[in-house]
């Protein structure tokens, strides 16, 4: 007999009919996915009723190899925020979860459901943009970030061994690069070249102005000083250091127990 999803999930968090129920069963077999998948064995799944069973499963597999810090995190939100939690924001992240077409990516919307619950404050907006992003990336994308911002990466013989390695060449991460600054992950020192040329624009256009009406305004002592740099140098964005922090589960590596 085919056993139902909640019985396969269960098994993964130890549930039974005699213990108490833990923040997993609490929010997501209780609450988000009671309406999602029935609980009947005898449902005949299509291709993407079986990739949402498996998704969801693997989903709270991650969730409960971090049980510890979920349980910790989750006793001490606020009742409107775990309210919140099991109302708005576990249905959310499960339709990313559903959706996700690459399986290795699930840990990451785990880690992401962990640090949701270490917040004083459940942004929405935040939430959703931050999904949105991890959604419009694949894992190699994932990757090369997270190389990028510890700064894994050297530009010597060595990093041809490091694309070998991703099994990519040179054209592919250029492309996956250029990708995670059109996402807003990565900056580039133009980019704040850019804001001061304008600036000294701006400022220039206000001196000739005032010259105009027989009030000249001084410009700044260091007006002619800037050079704007001949070589670019790429960094993570602050959007990109928040989105980082979110899912890479480094939030998790230490918390008070």
């Amino acid at each position: 007999m085919r056993k139902s999803f909640k019985d396969k999930a269960k098994e993964i968090i130890g549930v039974s009919g005699e213990g108490g129920i833990s923040t997993i069963s609490e929010v997501f077999l209780e609450g988000a996915l009671g309406a999602v998948i029935p609980g009947a064995s005898s449902i005949i799944f299509s291709y993407k009723q079986k990739r949402m069973e498996e998704n969801l499963l693997l989903f709270i597999g991650e969730l409960q190899g971090k049980v510890d810090i979920l349980e910790h995190q989750y006793k001490k939100m606020s009742e409107d925020n775990k309210v919140m939690l099991k109302e708005f924001f576990a249905g959310l992240i499960c339709d990313y979860v559903i959706d996700e077409q690459e399986k290795e990516k699930i840990k990451y919307i785990a880690n992401g459901f962990i640090s949701l619950t270490g917040n004083d404050q459940l942004e929405v907006d935040q939430t959703i943009i931050y999904l949105d992003i991890l959604k419009s990336v694949r894992v190699i994308d994932l990757r090369i970030l997270f190389d990028l911002n510890t700064g894994y990466l050297i530009y010597d013989q060595n990093f041809h061994e490091y694309l070998e390695n991703l099994g990519i060449d040179s054209h592919q991460y250029r492309m996956i690069k250029e990708k995670l600054f059109r996402v807003g992950l990565l900056k580039s020192s133009f980019d704040d070249e850019y804001q001061k040329i304008v600036k000294k624009v701006n400022d220039l256009t206000d001196y000739a102005l005032s010259l105009q009406k027989g009030k000249p305004q001084k410009l700044n002592s260091n007006f002619a000083s800037f050079k704007p740099k001949e070589r670019e140098t790429i960094s993570i964005s602050k959007l990109g250091r928040g989105f980082i922090d979110y899912f890479s589960g480094e939030r998790d590596l230490s918390y008070d127990r």
